[in-house]
């Protein structure tokens, strides 16, 4: 380039002094134009052979303007190196806000982590030493499955069960479909305390089980034109769309969920339901709606209290609440650690007596307005869980092998306001009338 710049002013020098030939302003406005050596190169080697331009002087060269263009390139040049600095002075800032901010959120959560495990930002999912069910028809069998047991684990006359991946148990249907049904049966499929499981029903459709939760599948339903099961507990729905329609109910404590084809999240406690819709086409129908109401995209959640009115407390109602719950809430138990950040203590609690397997008398002396931010690792033990909730204020009683937010000195039939469901016992509502 030195080169190029001292031809460059030698040829300038030349022009300006009035001396310049045809051929020679031809190659000074290339030299200013062109911005290469091997261009600049080429651009002489032609200008060379063209012998005839020496003499031509009838080409004016606007000095000025060639100026002019090279100093908007050179311009122009130095607001992109200028912007390719700022921006990389701003990746370089957006970095370190990152990772200081990733770094806070994981000094965060190590404070309020119950548990050995060690925060992370990228939460896995939980650990197949965790997956563990029981399978039963009753009075005829009963196995317990870990996810060591792969192949074929069972098979019980047409139905055959298979463990392909750790945590994945297939039933298979080998039963002739154009054969008369024999007697029904339930296929009750049970996750112990701690353990979950995922289920692939003979239509495709998958079902994973929180730890301490049940599902109930009909073997050889007399009505075919759907797939029919009952849930206790907490589970991840997927349902393939099904080719010929055929549709899939889910039958809880209060309500059901029905689709044709669709993913969605169901948490099921005596007294309240609470149905979290991630794709596809869901409804959901109770006692006092059974025309089901269907799920949208901006109100994908809708939670069921069931609840006690009249004189005597002998009548059922149910409330509706529609709500608008991210993927990352709805499948919160699925991941290794636990995450709740500022959640009603009420349903902490409801959650953590599910997964742990133990039993709550009562929720009656709980003010509704109680909250919690913590996060559960699946190794914490329940005596960290229970100190968690201490130290959001909350007293916890032992009593008769139970748990109670009642203190002791008769108080257990004290009544509060701000109560807004109650927990007992209801018989499970039949609902297969409603999609014949």
């Amino acid at each position: 380039m030195e080169w190029y710049q001292k031809r460059t002013n030698k040829l300038l020098k030349k022009y300006l002094s009035g001396k310049a030939n045809g051929a020679e302003k031809k190659e000074l406005n290339g030299l200013l134009m062109l911005s290469d050596e091997e261009a600049l190169y080429r651009f002489v080697d032609e200008v060379n052979k063209q012998k005839g331009l020496q003499g031509d002087v009838s080409e004016d060269l606007h000095i000025n303007a060639i100026i002019a263009r090279s100093d908007k390139r050179r311009t122009r040049r130095r607001m992109l190196w200028s912007a390719a600095a700022i921006v990389g002075v701003f990746i370089v800032l957006m970095a370190g806000l990152f990772v200081t901010k990733n770094s806070n959120l994981v000094l965060e959560e190590q404070r309020r982590v119950v548990g050995p495990c060690s925060p992370v930002i990228f939460n896995p999912e939980l650990d197949s030493r965790y997956f563990a069910c029981d399978i039963e028809i009753k009075d005829v069998f009963q196995k317990k499955l870990d996810g060591k047991d792969l192949g074929t684990v069972l098979r019980f006359n047409n139905i055959e069960f298979l463990q392909k991946h750790k945590g994945v148990l297939q039933i298979v249907d080998h039963t002739d479909r154009r054969a008369s049904r024999s007697e029904q049966r339930y296929l009750t499929l049970h996750t112990p305390p701690k353990r979950q499981f995922t289920f692939l029903l003979p239509d495709g459709i998958s079902i994973r089980l929180d730890g301490g939760s049940r599902l109930q599948y009909l073997l050889n339903s007399s009505d075919t034109s759907m797939v029919y099961c009952r849930l206790e507990g907490q589970a991840l729905v997927n349902v393939p769309k099904m080719q010929q329609g055929k549709p899939f109910v889910l039958e809880n404590y209060n309500s059901q969920l029905f689709t044709l084809g669709a993913q969605y999240a169901i948490r099921s406690e005596i007294g309240y339901t609470r149905a979290v819709r991630l794709g596809g086409e869901v409804s959901l129908a109770t006692r006092q709606n059974p025309r089901a109401v269907a799920l949208e995209e901006n109100c994908n959640a809708m939670e069921v209290y069931s609840l006690m009115e009249g004189k005597d407390k002998g009548e059922v109602k149910d409330s509706f609440s529609l709500a608008s719950i991210d993927r990352a809430t709805a499948l919160n138990w699925t991941k290794s650690i636990r995450r709740y950040n500022d959640v009603s203590v009420r349903v902490f609690m409801l959650e953590m007596e599910r997964w742990y397997g133990f039993k709550i008398e009562s929720m009656k002396c709980l003010p509704a307005d109680r909250h919690i931010t913590s996060s559960v690792c699946q190794e914490a033990s329940l005596e960290e869980v229970f100190a968690a909730v201490e130290k959001s204020g909350v007293a916890i009683y032992h009593k008769s092998g139970m748990w109670t937010f009642c203190p002791p000195a008769g108080k257990l039939d004290r009544d509060l306001e701000n109560i807004t469901h109650s927990r007992y016992s209801i018989p499970s509502p039949k609902f297969a009338s409603f999609w014949r």
